[in-house]
C-alpha cells in the first residue's frame, strides 16, 4: 500500500509540473485525488501569502505617511497646549501621550499626562485642585483651537465655571482667557457662571467696556428663574456685584 502511494504521488506531482493551472486533477485512486488537491491547497496558501505581502507593502507608505501626520498634529496640539498653559498657569506646560492597556484586556488606549515644568503628572493627586480645573479648562480650548486650525470650521464650547475651587490669583487669568477664546477663536462659548464674585467675570469682559454690550450678551436667571428662599433673601448680595460688571441696568430682581 505505501509502494501503491508512492508511485502513485510521484505521478502525481509530475503531472502538477507538467499542468498549465492547480485545479484537481480527476484520477481514479481516492488517496492520489487526495494528495493532489493538497498540492492545490497548498498552492493557494502560497499566492494568498503572495497578495497579502503585496498588499502589506502597497499599504506601507500609507501608513508612514499617516505616522508623520499624526506625530506633526501632537506638536501641534503641544504647542497650543503649552501657550493656553502658560497663559492660565503661568508655568512652562506640555503633554505627553501615554498609550496603556487595562490588565486583561487587549485593546490599548491613549492618555494625555499634562506636563508642567518638565515634570509630567499622570495622576490627579501629582496637581493641586486649582491646577486640576485649569489644565482640563485649557486641554479642552486646546482641542477646539486645533479644530479650528484644521477644519477653519467654528463649534461652540459649554463651560459651567469652577472658580469657587481656585486659588484668588488664578481667577482673573482664568477669566481673561476664556474671554479671549471667546472673541478670537471663532468659536460660540457658552459659560454658565455663579454670580459670587465680580472679579472673575471683570476679568472676562474686560475688553467688552460697555455695560450695556455685557448685558446683551448674559442670560441672567436671577431676573426670570425660580429663585429659592435663600437667594431671595441675598438679591441685594447679587444687585451688588452684578451692578460692578454690568453697572445700574443689571437687576437682580424679578
Amino acid at each position: 500500500m505505501l509502494l501503491q502511494l508512492a508511485v502513485a504521488k510521484a505521478e502525481v506531482e509530475k503531472r502538477l509540473l507538467q499542468a498549465t493551472d492547480f485545479r484537481p486533477i480527476a484520477l481514479d485512486d481516492e488517496e492520489t485525488r487526495v494528495i493532489a488537491h493538497l498540492h492545490v491547497l497548498k498552492e493557494q496558501d502560497r499566492n494568498a501569502k503572495a497578495a497579502l505581502n503585496q498588499a502589506l507593502d502597497a499599504i506601507e507608505p500609507l501608513r508612514e505617511a499617516a505616522e508623520k501626520r499624526l506625530s506633526q498634529l501632537a506638536d501641534e496640539f503641544r504647542s497650543i497646549f503649552s501657550n493656553v498653559v502658560k497663559r492660565c498657569l503661568g508655568e512652562e506646560g506640555s503633554v505627553e501621550v501615554q498609550i496603556r492597556k487595562n490588565s486583561g484586556e487587549r485593546a490599548e488606549y491613549a492618555v494625555y499626562a499634562p506636563v508642567l515644568n518638565g515634570t509630567v503628572r499622570s495622576h490627579a493627586n501629582m496637581v493641586s485642585k486649582s491646577q486640576a480645573v485649569l489644565l482640563d479648562y485649557a486641554f479642552r480650548m486646546t482641542v477646539l483651537l486645533l479644530y479650528r486650525q484644521l477644519t477653519n470650521q467654528p463649534t461652540f464650547f459649554v463651560l459651567e465655571t469652577s472658580e469657587g475651587v481656585l486659588d484668588a490669583a488664578y481667577v482673573p487669568r482664568i477669566g481673561g482667557l476664556l474671554g479671549d477664546f471667546a472673541l478670537d477663536s471663532g468659536h460660540r462659548l457658552i459659560l454658565v457662571n455663579n454670580l459670587s464674585r465680580a472679579d472673575f467675570l471683570s476679568s472676562f469682559f474686560r475688553r467688552v467696556p460697555d455695560s450695556l454690550d455685557r448685558l446683551n450678551c448674559t442670560l441672567n436667571f436671577l431676573s426670570f428663574g425660580r429663585l429659592s428662599a435663600v437667594q431671595l433673601e441675598g438679591r441685594e448680595l447679587y444687585q451688588n456685584v452684578g451692578r460692578q460688571i454690568f453697572g445700574d441696568a443689571f437687576s437682580a430682581v424679578q
